[in-house]
């Protein structure tokens, strides 16, 4: 064993459950998935209006009154709105205008609405017409200024941002991979053996779910990359776009553009291993033993290949609530080991690989999934090879344990 570096000495044993049900928190994820759509809608409705308004007629509009409404915040800031009106006719009828521009509501952008009030205040000083963009089909909506606001962009991306988060959550993809399940009835009835009540944990033999973890992050690389498409559209045909929002959209771009990449590595991974693994010798593992196991994978690699391994151990604290949650990770073990694909480690198809490694004795033993802080101990195997690197992920059934209730394998 190589590198080991523990942190247990000294460590409270007893840790704090949560009486949360994995399930159940993903409903968190509906308040985000509402109310971002309800705003990204509101924001879409007036790029709609942005785009429809190119054709629109355009006539003289007398500006009757201009001023900036300033509104105060909960928390004490400010959002500032255009108020007046102004008169224009249309096929023979007078009609009185309200709304300065294409977002109707307030936002910070202070500077923003300064300059358009500049220009109505010079022409209400100047008796001089501007023109007013009439929608042919409800004349009674018009407006002077055709641009695209930060507060429509800011609608789109903060609401689009919640939803797709909540969506997400919902769906299980926050977090990404495997959300672990606890069999309470299990639980209840064999107390001294918690890891037969845990989903992680179904016999001997532990195995990835590369497809999962690949699934999820092509759901969130085309749900962003067709998210970011139209306002990347809207940039190239609005050569007035302000320079803030075209940066906004290409930092977005940027991202899409490296979880499309990252999709695209992750799917060559997956055919190129398929599923991994983990044998297990024992169930569970105990502190102050040496486990056996063993990696079993595709038949990727030559003979001689180096594999490297590391146990790790990590504790994570969730600190807060709402906005002010925090969470901290800290490693408390991780050693490694490494090991070489002899000849006789190739046998029907696939490359069988023996792993041994230490449990230290002062360890901490794994936590489910609702324990805040949690323990979880997971061993990591990696391989490189030309092309498209190997590396897998397995969780660990790291416990205390009676040494009667230890199962080996047969």
């Amino acid at each position: 064993m190589k590198n080991s570096n523990s942190a247990f000495k000294g460590s409270d044993r007893v840790i704090n459950k949560s009486v949360a049900v994995p399930r159940s928190l993903k409903l968190i994820g509906l308040p985000f998935f509402l109310i971002g759509t309800i705003i990204a809608l509101v924001g879409l409705n007036m790029f709609n209006t942005w785009y429809k308004s190119k054709s629109w007629p355009k006539v003289p509009a007398k500006i009757v009154s201009a001023e900036i409404a300033s509104h105060r915040g909960s928390k004490g800031g400010s959002t500032y709105s255009l108020k007046g009106s102004f008169k224009y006719d249309y096929e023979g009828r007078s009609y009185t205008g309200q709304q300065f521009e294409i977002e109707s509501g307030s936002s910070s952008a202070y500077d923003e609405k300064r300059a358009m009030l500049d220009t109505l205040q010079a022409a209400i000083a100047e008796d001089k017409l501007l023109e007013a963009f009439v929608n042919p089909e409800d004349p009674s909506e018009a407006f002077i200024f055709r641009h695209i606001s930060m507060g429509m962009v800011l609608f789109v991306s903060i609401g689009g941002l919640f939803s797709i988060v909540g969506l997400f959550i919902l769906t299980g993809v926050i977090p990404i991979g495997n959300v672990a399940s606890i069999d309470d009835a299990l639980l209840q009835k064999q107390p001294k053996e918690p890891w037969l009540a845990d989903s992680r944990w179904q016999g001997f033999n532990l195995k990835t779910n590369n497809w999962k973890k690949l699934g999820s992050q092509w759901g969130i690389s085309i749900v962003m990359a067709v998210f970011i498409s139209f306002f990347v559209y809207v940039m190239f045909t609005d050569k007035s776009a302000p320079f803030f929002a075209k940066a906004i959209v290409g930092l977005f771009t940027v991202i899409s553009v490296g979880l499309l990449a990252h999709s695209v590595y992750l799917t060559l991974q997956y055919f190129k291993f398929r599923e991994s693994a983990l044998l297990l010798s024992q169930m569970p593992l105990c502190g102050g033993c040496e486990f056996m196991a063993v990696l079993a994978v595709e038949e990727r690699f030559a003979s001689g290949q180096e594999f490297c391994f590391e146990l790790v151990c990590e504790r994570r604290l969730v600190t807060g609530s709402g906005k002010n949650s925090h969470t901290t990770t800290d490693v408390l073990h991780k050693s490694s080991y490494q090991a070489s694909a002899g000849s006789e480690c190739f046998r029907n198809r696939r490359i069988y690989i023996p792993v041994k490694m230490q449990i230290p004795e002062d360890f901490v033993p794994n936590t489910d999934v609702t324990a805040n802080p949690s323990i979880t101990w997971k061993l990591l195997a990696s391989a490189s090879v030309p092309g498209v690197d190997f590396a897998a992920e397995f969780s660990l059934p790291v416990y205390e344990a009676e040494p009667e209730l230890v199962k080996y394998r047969s």
